[in-house]
Order: structure tokens, then C-alpha cells, then sequence
């Protein structure tokens, strides 16, 4: 035990952040009780060993306000621009839920309009996922431009169709730093949806549902009032959007 604590204070020391060290302990913990199981040893260290606190070197997230949403979007591409829409308007986990996703998976002409989560993080990420007015529009006139008969993906690579797009990053940090918001990560697109949909009074087990949480497991007992719930939420969102576009515009 000593030994893998050395370690971890070792991995910290050459800059490593505690969930790195978390995740190789996590890793070498499998591969003992693996080796356990086939008696090659008698004991796994790694049971021994406490997880570190990661949540307290993580930087708190930073929502967008609809000003600073609009600002980045004037300096990004298309593609990058219809990205942050559906990021904004549905929380989605970016790389593992949005960027996969394909025109199959779209039900944009269905009332309300929704999308098929088919693989997520989680067992609780694999959802339907509704959609505000305001992104299934956007979504339309980006399905005219970029359809099926162009990529089977919605966001597909510029360079190869037949993959979908990855290098978001350097695209968003482009866009955000021109746009002024060099802080920022294109995560926090996906506190913004749950501020947002906070600030129109959704429930927690609402929010989580629509987040895709592990924490939902209860959720089944409540399908129809949740979604008549989320129903709600979807119109409060989008009434929200006009309100803040109208108050703007009022005050310029």
C-alpha cells in the first residue's frame, strides 16, 4: 500500500492532475484483481488506496450568457457554429453524445422534435433528448445544407464525410478567443443548458434526466409526468430566448 501511495504522490510531483492519478490507479487496480482472481497474487494493494478529491482542483464551470453565446458564434465555422447550438439547447456530452451523432438518429419533423441518444457514458445517458424550437429550426436548414446525401453524420469532418468531425477544441478555442472568451471551454456549453434550464424552473430530476446522469435510475417510475415536465421546460427555453433577444434589442 505504501508502495502504490508513493507512487500516486510521485505521478502529482511530475504534474499530473488527481484524476489522471485516479484513473491509472483505477486501471491498475483491475489488472491486480484480475490477477487475483487467477491466483497469481493473493492480495490487491489498489483496495487499500483512497481516491484522491479531484472535484477540488477542477476549475468551476462558467455558463454563457446569451450575449457571450451570440459572440463566439460570429467568429466561428458553420459547422462549429451548429455544434454550439445543439450543445446549448440540449446539454449534450460533446465528444461521446453530440459529435457521433447520425441524420438517423434526428426526428426533426416529429412534434415535439427529438433526438436518439443510442450510446452515452452512461446506461441513464442513453435517452430521447426533445428539442427547443430554436435548435430543431437550426437543425433543419443545417440538414439542407448537410444532409444524408452528403455524410451519414451530422457533424461530419470537413476532410473525410464519411467520419465524423474531432478537432473541436482547437476550432472552439479560436472562436472563443476572438470572441473575448479565452477562459472558456466548449464544456461549459453544457452548464449553460442546465443554468438555463434551471433559471426557467425545472426540476433537479428533470435537469438530470435530460443530462443523461447516472443518478436517474428511479426515472422509469415517473416517465409521464416527467415528460410533461420536460414538455414544459422545452417552451419555458425557448420563451426565455425570444425574451432576452427582445430585451436586447429594446435597450440598443
Amino acid at each position: 500500500m505504501r508502495c502504490e501511495i508513493g507512487r500516486a504522490a510521485t505521478r502529482l510531483e511530475q504534474g499530473a492532475g488527481k484524476a489522471t492519478v485516479n484513473r491509472d490507479v483505477a486501471t491498475l487496480s483491475s489488472c491486480l484483481s484480475r490477477a487475483k482472481k487467477m491466483r497469481f497474487i493473493a492480495h490487491n494493494p489498489c483496495g487499500d488506496v483512497g481516491k484522491l478529491n479531484e472535484r477540488r482542483d477542477r476549475r468551476p464551470a462558467s455558463p454563457l450568457s446569451y450575449d457571450e453565446e451570440d459572440r463566439v458564434k460570429q467568429f466561428s465555422p458553420p459547422l462549429l457554429r451548429m455544434l454550439i447550438t445543439l450543445l446549448v439547447e440540449t446539454g449534450l456530452r460533446v465528444k461521446k453524445e453530440a459529435l457521433p451523432l447520425l441524420w438517423p438518429d434526428m426526428s426533426l419533423d416529429s412534434v415535439p422534435a427529438c433526438i436518439c441518444i443510442c450510446d452515452s457514458k452512461s446506461d441513464a445517458g442513453v435517452r430521447p433528448v426533445w428539442l427547443t424550437n430554436h435548435c430543431r429550426d437550426a437543425l433543419v436548414c443545417w440538414r439542407q445544407l448537410f444532409g444524408p446525401e452528403l455524410s451519414p453524420f451530422v457533424f461530419p469532418s470537413p476532410r473525410n464525410p464519411t467520419v465524423h468531425f474531432v478537432d473541436y477544441k482547437t476550432a472552439w478555442r479560436t472562436a472563443a478567443k476572438k470572441a473575448g472568451l479565452a477562459d472558456r471551454r466548449i464544456y461549459d456549453l453544457r452548464t449553460t443548458f442546465a443554468s438555463r434550464a434551471n433559471v426557467c424552473r425545472a426540476t433537479r430530476l428533470t435537469v438530470a434526466h435530460l443530462l443523461g446522469h447516472d443518478n436517474t435510475q428511479i426515472l422509469p417510475t415517473y416517465v409521464r409526468p416527467l415528460d410533461e415536465n420536460t414538455r414544459a421546460l422545452i417552451e419555458a427555453m425557448d420563451t426565455a430566448r425570444k425574451n432576452q433577444h427582445v430585451a436586447s434589442h429594446s435597450i440598443n
